[in-house]
């Protein structure tokens, strides 16, 4: 009978826990989605939770959560690369780049153009932080990130739907030609006497 109790305890114990845990997810939406991210890259908890920390000031409604492992990916990539960066800036580029990732792709842009273009920007942005200086709150990281990623993104998105609309003027050329002979009148019989 005792051995039942302790059971049954143990098993509303992990229900508690196991709903707490959801609870959390529900509520952090983006942030809990990131931390994982984080985790799955190795970082430890104490530098997860000073990003977190410098996060939560951020507005994350409304953001998708399909970024983050674009934004966690970016972060690692500047972490592995030996760039330094405070918690507030690394919460900072992780907010401007889910919201600018996610615009990119409602937009209808490459899925792969856009995380090369992140990781790209990343990159620059934080080796600029270190050449020019860097404060905690940096403010202009947004401003940064949001120009160098839709720049790139729309002048290789607009080259590459270039490149795709010629292709098909060149095949519609071709087929034309093969079908009238002569593409610059309607008989096909050559050019009029």
């Amino acid at each position: 009978m005792k051995a039942m109790r302790i059971i049954l305890i143990c098993m509303i114990s992990i229900t508690y826990i196991l709903a707490s845990i959801t609870l959390t997810a529900a509520e952090e939406g983006y942030l809990y989605q990131l931390q994982l991210s984080l985790k799955s890259y190795g970082w430890p908890d104490e530098e997860i939770s000073s990003v977190m920390n410098a996060a939560k000031n951020l507005n994350w409604e409304g953001i998708e959560n399909d970024s983050c492992d674009v934004v966690a990916y970016s972060l690692q990539y500047c972490k592995r690369s030996g760039q330094e960066t405070s918690p507030g800036e690394k919460a900072q580029i992780a907010y401007h780049l889910a919201i600018t990732t996610s615009e990119m792709k409602a937009l209808g842009f490459d899925e792969k153009l856009v995380v090369r273009v992140a990781i790209d920007s990343t990159r620059e942005i934080v080796q600029s932080l270190q050449k020019y200086g860097k404060n905690d709150d940096a403010k202009g990281i947004g401003d940064m990130i949001r120009e160098r990623i839709r720049d790139q993104v729309c002048k290789e998105g607009c080259t590459a739907q270039q490149d795709k609309l010629m292709e098909r003027v060149q095949r519609r050329i071709k087929t034309g030609k093969k079908e009238s002979g002569n593409p610059h009148n309607g008989t096909g019989n050559g050019p009029p006497h």
